[in-house]
């Protein structure tokens, strides 16, 4: 149950239906619209069968995910089982996954003058906007924009749109420096769905 609750949130448009479909479940025992969900290929959040994926993850430090520390760090999370049982799964899978080879902590992460255009929604639990933290002074010429009201999965066509024709200038002139970003400001919250 809790895996899929964290994949719903993967995208802000099932936001507004999290409170009422938990209160059915647990009120009324109607499990119809996680089930609902879940049958629409929303099923439990797996980090995919490719191989680079399990590579990455068993060869990158920042992409590791210790049991031990995942469950210290959980503690009183609703997901601490389901995140603990895939880092568990993914150590694992690390005994029979090639190592890749990474210079990491070997020296700094080396920057780059090309334009960057950094891309994050304001409700991402996978990858917040404060993971960008740092970002301008590794890439000197990026631009960080946030969209609001939007998750890390992004299907509210004026956020696609939006993000589309900043996307768009920005491949268009190959810089970073001011593309008209007033879409953004556009873009609204889901109402909340309190009625049967």
């Amino acid at each position: 149950f809790a895996a899929v609750i964290r994949h719903m949130t993967k995208d802000a448009k099932n936001d507004s239906a999290l409170p009422l479909l938990i209160h059915r479940a647990y009120q009324e025992n109607d499990w119809k619209g996680i089930t609902q969900f879940y049958a629409n290929g929303g099923g439990p959040e797996w980090w995919g069968d490719l191989v680079m994926a399990h590579i990455i993850r068993c060869s990158e430090k920042w992409a590791a995910f210790d049991p031990e520390a995942v469950s210290r760090l959980s503690e009183d999370s609703y997901l601490k089982g389901w995140d603990v049982s895939l880092a568990q799964n993914q150590a694992f899978s690390c005994q029979y996954t090639p190592k890749g080879e990474t210079p990491e902590g070997t020296s700094p992460q080396p920057g780059s003058q090309v334009p960057v255009l950094i891309m994050n929604g304001d409700a991402d639990p996978i990858d917040p906007p404060d993971n960008m933290a740092g970002a301008k002074a590794l890439w000197p010429n990026s631009l960080s924009l946030v969209a609001p009201y939007q998750g890390h999965s992004i299907s509210d066509m004026n956020a696609i749109s939006c993000w589309f024709s900043i996307l768009d200038e920005f491949i268009q002139t190959g810089s970073a420096e001011g593309p008209h970003t007033d879409c953004l400001k556009n873009i609204q919250p889901t109402g909340f769905i309190t009625t049967r």
